[in-house]
């Protein structure tokens, strides 16, 4: 019984010491994404701060066009970079 509470103990550590990594990798905001202040639920635009709850599906659907079309640019040169890479070997 000892040896299994140890074995789930050491679990436990592993798994947090993982979500803890991966929260400082990816604790910062990303190029492109919408900030939103917790404190008043705005973010900020061209036009000045607007609520969270007021984007417009138009503004949403305009901003995940872009973010896809950013990413699709960054897959392909990842994937260039690896067939250049996979060729030299």
């Amino acid at each position: 019984m000892e040896e299994l509470e140890e074995r789930l103990r050491l679990s436990n550590v592993r798994f947090v010491d993982s979500l803890q990594r991966i929260i400082e990798k990816y604790n910062y905001p990303f190029e492109d994404d919408i900030l939103v202040s917790m404190e008043s639920l705005t973010y900020d635009t061209p036009i000045g701060p607007q609520l969270w709850g007021d984007m417009s599906e138009k503004s949403i659907n305009e901003w995940k066009k872009k973010l896809h079309k950013k990413a699709t640019q960054c897959q392909k040169t990842t994937d260039v970079h690896h067939v250049h890479k996979v060729s030299k070997m």
